[in-house]
């Protein structure tokens, strides 16, 4: 647990649940804190104001979910299933999402500022997705999968403790 001083700049709902978006004065930057996750939440008397460049659309533009990761975007291709095509036509995940056929293989591209939030999203369609570029999107994925199916493994589920290993998303 780390105390914070933050400056709220919004308060949302998304995917059933409250978030704050903040300027955090530890990080000198603009984070999104899960409000469940407040242990404690006292007020200063401290005045702030809004960055005036500040806009939420903006800093949600090059995400899925909720994680915004400082720095570039980082733009990832991935042949899609016709099912999966289907659906991005008709429900974007990012603003930059580019969708276009090579000889009858679908592909999608889009900017993302987080691996880890577009990694969450391609296992709920492990079917219908797998990434092509950048290869080290390629490699994150392929060791997830790894891991994944390790915890499959006979020695695994015999081990007594039952237990996780590790989170699946991180190295």
């Amino acid at each position: 647990v780390k105390e914070r001083i933050i400056h709220p700049y919004k308060i949302f709902v998304r995917y059933g649940q409250l978030y704050c978006i903040a300027f955090c004065e530890m990080r000198k930057d603009v984070r999104t804190f899960r409000v469940d996750r407040f242990v404690e939440v006292s007020k200063t008397n401290e005045k702030f104001k809004i960055q005036k460049n500040f806009s939420v659309n903006e800093y949600f533009e090059n995400t899925i979910h909720t994680f915004v990761e400082s720095g570039n975007p980082i733009t990832i291709k991935a042949w899609v299933s016709n099912k999966l095509k289907t659906y991005l036509q008709y429900s974007p995940i990012t603003k930059s999402q580019r969708i276009y056929s090579e000889n009858g293989n679908h592909f999608v591209e889009f900017e993302v500022l987080s691996v880890k939030d577009f990694m969450i999203w391609a296992f709920s369609w492990m079917d219908d997705i797998r990434v092509v570029e950048p290869p080290e999107v390629v490699e994150k994925m392929k060791e997830a999968y790894q891991k994944i199916l390790s915890m499959y493994s006979p020695e695994f589920l015999r081990n007594e403790q039952g237990g996780m290993v590790g989170n699946v998303l991180e190295g």
